[in-house]
């Protein structure tokens, strides 16, 4: 074939293309309601999210509690009916050795911070998730263990773990308000000294708050801190064995490892962000006071 031919082929086919495709039927508009979420669709979309929600509801109050042994149960059970008897004299914490049995593992028991506002104090609490007017809170239940939902939370001291045993409250429109609950704790924050900082994850009692913010004013670095914070709860694990040992009548000489490295498995103790989260949150509460003392500085200072 010449090439002369193949350029008249070639140009026949460049001129028919263009009037192919400009005759062609434009393809079907798709309707509109097929395109978006119809208004019979919305009903079913919106259950999908509001059960995906909920499931996410569930499962966060679980992410900074614990599920405890049953012999741990039993002793929150005897320790709350002793508190029952007497709630406005009985100590913030109590030690949870007091209400167990002489076993081996008698000294790892966890202290106990019972937490009650509203019996503890006799003071009157309203609902905060209820619109104005708000009803008042009654108690209904412990957070103590005995059910899945209702595992207590799990707080850092300065030598070992604590277990927080709070109230669950409830309203007149059947809102479900735990004790230790943000808008709880700031009803009481202005009367009452809370016995525990809590963050979202972690807690940390008063006790070690203090402690982690007064080695960070004397200008211990945080990684200072928690190695110091490690050892401490290394030495009382330490002690904890060597008293178990004992009541067992063990042999003098079985050796306790107080390396830091060694037991780091075994327990659980303060890390450099719940430290860093200590030092923002006493930021924050003393900000407007930053802020005050700021103003009153003259410009020379500054």
């Amino acid at each position: 074939m010449s090439i002369a031919i193949k350029v008249s082929i070639f140009s026949n086919v460049a001129i028919l293309i263009p009037q192919w495709l400009k005759n062609r039927p434009a393809p079907p508009v798709k309707k509109l309601k097929q395109v978006l979420v119809s208004e019979n669709m919305l009903p079913a979309f919106l259950v999908r999210r509001k059960i995906t929600l909920f499931l996410l509801l569930l499962l966060l109050p679980n992410a900074s509690s614990v599920k405890l042994p049953e012999e741990w149960k039993t002793i929150i059970g005897r320790a709350l009916e002793a508190w029952m008897k007497n709630p406005e004299s009985f100590p913030d914490r109590v030690p949870g050795a007091y209400f167990g049995s002489l076993q081996r593992d008698h000294c790892k028991i966890p202290d106990i911070v019972i937490w009650d506002p509203l019996t503890q104090f006799q003071i009157d609490l309203a609902c905060p998730s209820c619109k104005e007017p708000r009803t008042l809170l009654r108690a209904v239940r412990w957070k103590d263990g005995q059910t899945y939902y209702d595992q207590p939370r799990m707080l850092f001291c300065i030598q070992r773990q604590v277990i927080l045993v709070s109230r669950v409250y409830r309203c007149c429109n059947d809102h479900q308000v735990l004790a230790h609950d943000a808008g709880i704790l700031e009803l009481v924050a202005d009367n009452i000294e809370v016995p525990f900082v809590l963050f979202h994850q972690h807690g940390v009692t008063r006790d070690l708050f203090r402690y982690i913010m007064s080695h960070i004013h004397a200008g211990l670095r945080f990684t200072d801190i928690e190695r110091l914070l490690g050892q401490l709860y290394n030495d009382t694990l330490a002690f904890d064995q060597s008293k178990s040992f004992s009541l067992i009548n063990a042999p003098q000489d079985t050796f306790i490892n107080t390396n830091t490295k060694t037991n780091q498995r075994q327990i659980q103790y303060p890390g450099r962000r719940l430290i860093t989260n200590c030092f923002l949150r006493c930021y924050f509460e003393q900000e407007h006071m930053y802020s005050q003392r700021m103003s009153q500085l003259p410009c020379v200072w500054l």
